[in-house]
């Protein structure tokens, strides 16, 4: 090497370049990999998770080698089974929230102008539009990170918010009218 700092001095890219420990003269520390199993491999560092798989979707489950991924902060690192699967539950949830806030924006405004009360009720579904917009956009963080378990955990529970609102409305409407019309189509829905 020339000795040059990049890209400041040299004001291109540096194919041939290494990185070397600056606090000595030996090779760069190995990561630390977890005590207790080879789930995947802490970072090194003040954080030991990262945000994303850099060369495409994996399965986290099977990726002992691969740095654990950060769960939206990192300081909540997947490094053992048990918290992938917190994070599955918490994604799933996360995805059904998505409908069901959008849901309750659409009930909100549907009550409140046959109430003749539209002004509370669009301050109310402006916020309701701002949080399922701000709850989607966290289920894309959790695409991107290309952990295929979270990918996955993402669909399912966009699938699952219609579906548990469809049962919530069900629900109210055979509260309401004494449900017979809706057993009735449910019924007619299954035999079909």
């Amino acid at each position: 090497g020339t000795g040059r700092r990049w890209p400041e001095e040299t004001g291109q890219m540096c194919e041939s370049c290494k990185l070397v420990c600056a606090a000595g003269s030996g090779p760069t520390p190995a990561p630390v990999l977890p005590s207790e199993s080879a789930f995947c491999v802490l970072g090194s560092g003040r954080f030991h998770g990262t945000t994303m798989y850099m060369d495409g979707f994996r399965w986290t489950s099977l990726a002992p080698d691969e740095t654990c991924i950060a769960f939206f902060s990192p300081y909540w690192v997947i490094d053992c089974p048990w918290k992938l699967a917190v994070a599955c539950v918490l994604t799933i949830l996360l995805g059904m929230s998505v409908e069901l806030v959008s849901h309750a924006r659409r009930r909100l405004l549907k009550s409140a102008f046959a109430e003749r009360r539209p002004r509370w009720a669009v301050a109310l579904a402006v916020c309701a539009q701002a949080s399922s917009l701000a709850l989607a956009y966290l289920v894309m963080l959790l695409v991107m990170t290309y952990s295929l378990e979270l990918c996955l955990c993402c669909v399912l529970g966009l699938v699952l918010g219609p579906a548990a609102t469809s049962c919530l409305s069900g629900l109210a409407a055979s509260r309401g009218t004494g449900g017979l019309e809706q057993r009735q189509g449910l019924a007619a829905l299954v035999e079909g």
